[in-house]
Order: C-alpha cells, then sequence, then structure tokens
C-alpha cells in the first residue's frame, strides 16, 4: 500500500502543505483477488465538495520500485484552507474477501502553513496633542507564529513613544504621542511570515 509522501519534515506521517495550494491523495495497493480502496478526512466518507477524483493522471507501472499496482486512486483536494489545518486522511485498504478482518490502512495529518490574518483591518483612532493612545494589532490567525512586525508610513518617528516588548507573537502593542497637527494621517503594521503578511491600518484623527 501506497500513499505520497509530502512532508518536508522528518515526521513521516505528516504532510506539510502552504495554504491555497491543491493536494492530490494517492492509495494503490496490490493483491489478487483485486482488493477495493477508500480514501477518508477525518473518519468521514469523502464527498464531492471536499475532494474529487482527479484526472488525466496515469497508473505508474511500479510504486516505489516495489510493486505493481492492481488498484490506483487519486484523488484531489483543489484548494487547502487553514481549517484543514491537523486534519488526518487515511487510505483503507479491503482485502477482507482474502480474511475478515484483514483491512489495512495508512493515515497521514495535513500541516497546513498560512499567512497571518489581523483582527481589524481598518481602524480609526482618535486622539489629541500630546495625548497618548495605546494601539494594538492583533493577529487571530498565522502558522508559523514566528511573526515580524513593522510600522510603515509613519509621518514622524517620534510618534511612537513607547513599543511594548512582552513576547506575544500574537499582537503587536504599542503607544502613540502626536505632538503636532500634521501627524495626524493613516499610517500601517505589517505582519509578516515566511508565507506571507496582513496590514493593520489606523487612521489617526484629531478629536
Amino acid at each position: 500500500m501506497y500513499n505520497n509522501d509530502l512532508c518536508g519534515i522528518h515526521d513521516r506521517n505528516c504532510l506539510v502543505m502552504v495554504e491555497g495550494e491543491p493536494l492530490d491523495i494517492v492509495c494503490a495497493a496490490d493483491g489478487s483477488p483485486r482488493p477495493s480502496l477508500e480514501i477518508s478526512l477525518n473518519k468521514n466518507h469523502t464527498t464531492p465538495t471536499i475532494m474529487a477524483l482527479a484526472t488525466g493522471i496515469k497508473t505508474p507501472d511500479l510504486i516505489d520500485n516495489r510493486f505493481q499496482p492492481s488498484v490506483y486512486e487519486v484523488y484531489r483536494i483543489p484548494h487547502l484552507t487553514y481549517a484543514d489545518n491537523g486534519r488526518n486522511l487515511t487510505c483503507h485498504v479491503d482485502m477482507k474477501h482474502i480474511d475478515s478482518k484483514l483491512i489495512l490502512s495508512v493515515t497521514k495529518q495535513i500541516y497546513i502553513e498560512y499567512r497571518p490574518t489581523v483582527a481589524e483591518k481598518v481602524k480609526k483612532i482618535y486622539s489629541g496633542i500630546n495625548r497618548t493612545r495605546t494601539v494594538n494589532c492583533t493577529i487571530i490567525r498565522a502558522n508559523p507564529m514566528y511573526i515580524h512586525y513593522k510600522i510603515n508610513a509613519l509621518s514622524s518617528p517620534s510618534l511612537i513613544s513607547k513599543e511594548y516588548d512582552d513576547q506575544n507573537p500574537s499582537y503587536y502593542k504599542f503607544d502613540i504621542t502626536p505632538t503636532s497637527i500634521d501627524q495626524f494621517r493613516s499610517f500601517n503594521v505589517t505582519a509578516n511570515n515566511s508565507i506571507g503578511y496582513d496590514t493593520c491600518t489606523y487612521e489617526l484623527i484629531h478629536g
């Protein structure tokens, strides 16, 4: 029995993928009489809304240079999302026609990497001259959680009066203290990981 090993780390039971990518799941076996195959997602039978049978894929002559498959099926998840992270894919090979208890299986866990998503895309901040406001750019999901934050388009570097270092990767907190009327304009914070980024945009308003 065979299942594509797409994992890029040492755990061979892990399929490391990136959000938005398609995933082809291959299940193959050999036996006589011909065994039956079934692929399930989280112990539930697959449905057309989750997977579609991939077309145009030729059955290989050999699997891992070990055997010639008598049965070979390929399914496709066309668009992985963050919600697929942690799901289990299982290939079941039913050989009960040989032995009533003979059902073989291989399980892989999907590990999805995805860019940060911020809680608030745009926020208005009301303040006055020499009045301090605390600002948070909060991440509701990201994988991996190694996030770099950067403040952009500041009217003046002195607008940032304090940056908090609390070692929490899920948000970036800082104080702003406008000292002149020209500092009241928009700026943003980008949150980056190895997959991509998202942006918190702030409109600083005098009032």
